[in-house]
């Protein structure tokens, strides 16, 4: 617990209201006129182990008020703690299981019907008598009915987490020494309290923690789940809230192996089961991340700080299987055409450009956009080695995958082998620069590179391959312009380009003193009402042509 919390200092109705940055009145509406068990709705989710859990969410005026108090309870809790991390800043699952990586011993215990321990009296009374606090009855009354449904905390709220740290924050003082005497770890996550040691002699004391932890629970007002209480021996597998630790922090092989499975099916079937119950490709995503964020803190542990593989060869089995499965999301199964671009810039250009142009080209964007922009990660980076930032990795990325693929069942032709054709095709656009120092150049670089670029010239775009989705094209032309190459920054106005903002003058090189393609791009999105996008239209044509040029080849082959 840290210093007094601005609750401290609250004395009356009006004050609270104050602190919680809401009218007045409607504090009054929520809490006495209508209701606050009114503002709730309920629902049940699938539990991993079995059954459902009941989730009561707060809605409206009564959400953003427990959102507000939330704010001001975590300024109480102690971050830099190694014993609670749930619902923690900088605290998660991840580092609640490295407390206990690589030890002889891992006791796991289970409070039972958690969050039904916390009712209307017992959180009433903690900010009563909790000297960080020290409300006065009304004060400490009107915080319990913010946060309580039907005379408990519930599932789902907002702010019941953190008052649950809050109230444990006691328990959690008296474990802990309890821990202390018996040399062990201790770390709670929620619910879930473990206990582990490399003390040898702590199985034949065991019986003797077991009694005293028991009362400290129950006389914390908390029962002890025995179903859940178990120890585990380091030969054999030992989790924390579903994180195996016996070496490195891990997901158990049960869930990667089901996770592939879910995939491939997916690359076969274009759906996944799993336990009857479909799985979406966010989901399987979902899975995959959450098994590569721990390859990703292992690398942390093990000081490889750059977090870096030299190359897709370096990748373990459990990346590869991750950066097939991206690959197959964004670049085979993609549900709209995609579009890669030079940079991030490019994009903010054609969304403002769109927007100006909706009558024009409703089939490209009519509200919303038909086509996606492939926005590049740290992720994107690391498993696909698509560069953050550069040109130049665009013609690696398709060498990589398509051309010469480094690793055969992560290309295109892997996902081909199944059966079925991608539904959307991708478009690269790059700037006009056909000399070799720039990409355009270095991509058509081959034997037919003049062919490649004469085609290019007459139609706007070229296939890449007879069977490959992927289409190339350039930034136009602007006939007001008479230059070597064009950016996509040519296709406006000089007027537009010779713009001070802020006092500064355009610059494309980023030098110091002057503004940027970003801020550029910045500008034009938010002003795309007022510009002129009238050279975008050829750019604009060539993306619609492309899309029906693919869809009738698409047409002609799917049942071939």
């Amino acid at each position: 617990m840290k210093k007094k919390n601005i609750l401290y200092n609250v004395i009356s109705k009006r004050a609270l209201a104050t602190v919680l940055n809401v009218q007045y009145k409607t504090l009054t509406y929520v809490l006495y006129r209508r209701g606050v068990d009114s503002f709730y709705n309920g629902f049940e989710i699938q539990k991993k182990t079995g059954g459902t859990r009941i989730i009561n969410a707060p809605q409206g005026e009564l959400k953003t008020i427990q959102k507000n108090l939330a704010k001001i309870l975590e300024k109480s809790i102690n971050n830099s703690s190694n014993i609670s991390h749930g619902f923690i800043k900088n605290k998660s699952i991840y580092t609640n299981a490295a407390i206990h990586r690589n030890k002889c011993f891992v006791l796991n215990m289970d409070l039972q019907n958690f969050f039904d321990s916390f009712h209307f009296g017992r959180v009433r009374g903690f900010f009563i008598k909790n000297r960080n606090f020290n409300c006065t009855n009304e004060i400490a009354t009107m915080i319990a009915q913010i946060v309580c449904y039907k005379g408990k905390l519930p599932q789902g709220a907002p702010s019941s987490p953190v008052i649950t740290n809050l109230v444990c924050g006691s328990l959690d003082y008296r474990i802990s020494k309890l821990s202390k005497k018996y040399k062990l770890d201790y770390t709670r996550y929620a619910d879930d309290i473990t206990f582990s040691t490399n003390n040898r002699h702590f199985i034949c004391e065991y019986e003797n923690f077991l009694n005293e932890i028991t009362e400290i629970i129950e006389k914390s007002g908390f029962k002890i789940n025995d179903k859940k209480t178990r120890l585990t021996f380091s030969h054999k597998r030992q989790t924390v809230t579903g994180v195996v630790v016996n070496k490195k922090l891990s997901v158990p092989r049960e869930y990667y192996k089901q996770t592939r499975a879910m995939a491939f099916n997916f690359y076969k079937n274009r759906i996944a089961y799993l336990d009857e119950s479909n799985k979406t490709l966010n989901q399987i995503e979902g899975r995959f991340s959450y098994i590569n964020s721990f390859d990703k803190l292992n690398n942390i542990l093990e000081s490889d700080k750059n977090n870096k593989k030299k190359n897709l060869k370096d990748l373990n089995n459990r990346e590869k299987d991750y950066a097939r499965f991206i690959f197959y999301k964004y670049f085979y199964m993609n549900s709209k055409p995609l579009i890669i671009t030079e940079g991030k810039t490019d994009i903010l250009y054609i969304k403002a450009a769109l927007k100006n142009l909706v009558g024009s080209y409703k089939d490209l964007y009519n509200g919303e956009f038909k086509i996606n922009f492939l926005r590049r990660s740290k992720r994107f980076a690391f498993l696909l080695k698509i560069s953050t930032d550069g040109a130049d990795t665009i013609k690696n990325f398709y060498k990589n995958y398509y051309t010469k693929p480094v690793i055969k069942d992560l290309s295109f032709d892997y996902f081909l082998d199944f059966g079925y054709y991608p539904d959307c095709p991708i478009i690269i656009l790059l700037d006009n620069e056909p000399d070799g120092k720039h990409p355009l150049g270095k991509f058509v670089s081959s034997d037919k590179s003049s062919e490649l670029l004469e085609q290019l010239r007459l139609n706007g775009f070229i296939r890449l391959n007879k069977v490959h989705n992927v289409y190339l094209s350039v930034v136009p032309k602007n006939p007001d312009k008479k230059l070597d190459r064009y950016e996509i920054e040519d296709l406006f106005d000089e007027e537009l380009l010779h713009m001070e903002l802020n006092g500064k003058k355009f610059n494309r090189e980023g030098l110091k003193g002057y503004y940027t393609k970003d801020d550029l791009s910045k500008y034009v999105y938010s002003h795309y009402e007022e510009i002129n996008f009238n050279n975008f239209n050829a750019m604009f044509e060539n993306f619609r042509n492309i899309i029906v040029d693919y869809q009738k080849w698409y047409l002609a082959n799917i049942n071939n």
